[in-house]
């Protein structure tokens, strides 16, 4: 979670948005394809789950304490036990470069990158096959 949230923060500082509209761009975070930030807000802060309300608690201390970012300032991150996108690929992606794996996750960001977005905002990719 801690990573995730400095993977927010990372994409923050590069592109001069805040936390929340990195979160609200599309599909960037499949948690909220099919929630809204409001909707997933109200799930976790009304839940009497005791597995959720931990999660909600550790979530606002992350958020108020981030501490030291365990992803070496990685902007993207993806479980390659879930999805293998291509700009992850090296051969696909030249810029592609490997920080750490946390978890089942791991986290990297693009070489170069000037801003983080799309190809047109200056992204390092080659073109989809």
């Amino acid at each position: 979670m801690r990573a995730i949230y400095h993977v927010v923060l990372n994409r923050a500082r590069k592109t001069g948005l805040t936390p929340l509209q990195v979160m609200k761009e599309p599909k960037q975070f499949s948690i909220l394809n099919k929630l809204s930030i409001r909707q997933l807000l109200d799930m976790y802060s009304k839940s009497e789950k005791p597995e959720i309300i931990k999660n909600w608690e550790d979530a606002k201390s992350i958020a108020l304490r981030p501490g030291p970012d365990p992803t070496d300032g990685s902007t993207h991150y993806y479980n390659p036990n879930k999805a293998n996108p291509y700009w992850a690929d090296k051969e696909r992606n030249p810029c592609w470069i490997f920080k750490v794996k946390i978890g089942n996750h791991i986290f990297g960001q693009n070489k170069d990158d000037a801003v983080w977005g799309t190809k047109e905002t200056g992204r390092c990719y080659r073109p989809k096959d």
